[in-house]
Order: structure tokens, then sequence, then C-alpha cells
């Protein structure tokens, strides 16, 4: 989906990345149930997918927030 590569586009801004990471509309939270539902079901375009989802993740990891939040929704586990 184009709306991963302009989330983490609107992330480089620091203002927009800290909205993003802080979770206040659940757009990270959405993100991160994407990423794990793509990884899941495996379709054509998961490995696209859950690129553009981890480069979200990354971008918003520089703030605090976000690591708190990407720790309690237990990322790691999702990662091998």
């Amino acid at each position: 989906m184009s709306i991963y590569a302009l989330v983490g586009n609107l992330c480089v801004e620091k203002t927009l990345r800290v909205a993003f990471a802080s979770d206040k509309a659940g757009i990270l939270t959405q993100i991160f149930e994407d990423f794990v539902t793509d990884l899941k079901d495996r379709k054509f375009d998961h490995l696209d997918m859950a690129t553009k989802q981890l480069a979200i993740f990354i971008n918003v990891s520089m703030e605090e927030c976000a690591q708190k939040k990407l720790a309690q929704l237990k990322i790691f586990e999702h990662l091998e």
C-alpha cells in the first residue's frame, strides 16, 4: 500500500514522527496489526508490505514513546 510509503516519508518531519510514534490516532498499532497479518498470510506481496512497515517502525523508533509502544506490542516476537 502506498499509505505505508506516505507515513514513512512523513516520519522525516519530527512533529509528525512524534505524532505517529505516540500512537494518538492508533496508526502505529494499525500498522503493527497489518504487519502481523501480512507475515501470517504470506500473500504475493507480503515481503514488500513488511519492508515498508518495518521502515516505519525504524523511523518512529527514534522516539522513546514508539520504542515503548513497539515493545508493548511485542514486535520482537514477530521478527526472525
